[in-house]
Protein backbone atom coordinates (compact mmCIF):
# COMPACT_ATOMS: atom_id res chain seq x y z
CA UNK A 1 0.00 0.00 0.00
CA UNK A 2 1.65 3.09 -1.13
CA UNK A 3 1.54 5.30 1.96
CA UNK A 4 1.88 8.26 0.37
CA UNK A 5 -1.65 7.96 -1.48
CA UNK A 6 -2.67 8.03 2.57
CA UNK A 7 -0.78 10.53 4.16
CA UNK A 8 -0.05 14.05 2.64
CA UNK A 9 2.07 16.88 3.99
CA UNK A 10 0.25 20.41 3.80
CA UNK A 11 3.74 21.96 2.63
CA UNK A 12 4.83 19.25 1.05
CA UNK A 13 7.55 18.41 3.04
CA UNK A 14 9.12 15.41 3.38
CA UNK A 15 6.95 12.62 5.53
CA UNK A 16 8.67 9.64 7.67
CA UNK A 17 6.45 6.61 8.54
CA UNK A 18 6.04 4.35 11.67
CA UNK A 19 3.75 0.85 11.36
CA UNK A 20 3.26 -1.87 13.75
CA UNK A 21 0.71 -4.61 14.08
CA UNK A 22 -1.21 -5.27 17.20
CA UNK A 23 -0.66 -8.73 16.72
CA UNK A 24 2.83 -10.29 15.29
CA UNK A 25 1.44 -13.98 15.89
CA UNK A 26 -0.92 -12.85 12.44
CA UNK A 27 0.90 -10.16 10.67
CA UNK A 28 4.05 -8.39 10.59
CA UNK A 29 4.54 -4.85 9.15
CA UNK A 30 7.41 -3.31 7.36
CA UNK A 31 7.77 -0.05 5.52
CA UNK A 32 10.18 -0.09 2.49
CA UNK A 33 10.44 3.05 0.08
CA UNK A 34 7.14 4.41 1.59
CA UNK A 35 5.22 1.38 0.98
CA UNK A 36 3.30 -0.21 4.02
CA UNK A 37 4.11 -3.83 3.20
CA UNK A 38 1.92 -6.58 5.36
CA UNK A 39 3.18 -9.93 5.78
CA UNK A 40 0.86 -12.80 6.72
CA UNK A 41 1.99 -15.44 9.36
CA UNK A 42 -1.19 -16.93 10.48
CA UNK A 43 -5.08 -16.65 10.23
CA UNK A 44 -6.63 -14.43 12.62
CA UNK A 45 -7.43 -10.70 13.09
CA UNK A 46 -4.95 -7.76 13.71
CA UNK A 47 -4.60 -4.34 14.36
CA UNK A 48 -2.11 -2.30 11.73
CA UNK A 49 -1.42 1.23 13.07
CA UNK A 50 0.49 3.83 10.84
CA UNK A 51 1.98 7.02 11.84
CA UNK A 52 3.16 9.47 9.54
CA UNK A 53 6.02 12.21 10.56
CA UNK A 54 6.84 15.53 9.27
CA UNK A 55 9.79 17.61 9.77
CA UNK A 56 8.65 19.63 12.17
CA UNK A 57 7.27 16.92 14.26
CA UNK A 58 3.54 16.86 13.36
CA UNK A 59 1.95 13.58 13.22
CA UNK A 60 -0.71 11.74 11.47
CA UNK A 61 -2.41 8.33 12.27
CA UNK A 62 -4.24 5.96 10.39
CA UNK A 63 -6.00 2.48 11.54
CA UNK A 64 -6.36 -1.04 9.23
CA UNK A 65 -8.11 -3.81 10.80
CA UNK A 66 -7.41 -6.85 8.68
CA UNK A 67 -8.03 -10.53 8.37
CA UNK A 68 -5.60 -12.96 7.19
CA UNK A 69 -7.92 -16.30 6.10
CA UNK A 70 -6.79 -19.27 6.43
CA UNK A 71 -4.89 -21.13 3.58
CA UNK A 72 -6.27 -23.71 1.08
CA UNK A 73 -3.96 -26.49 -0.02
CA UNK A 74 -3.56 -26.27 -3.45
CA UNK A 75 -3.45 -29.54 -5.25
Amino acid sequence: MNLESIFTDEVGGILTYEANSSNTNVAMVNICENYLVITPVQAGKTTIKVKALNECGRMKEAEFNITIEPQTPHN
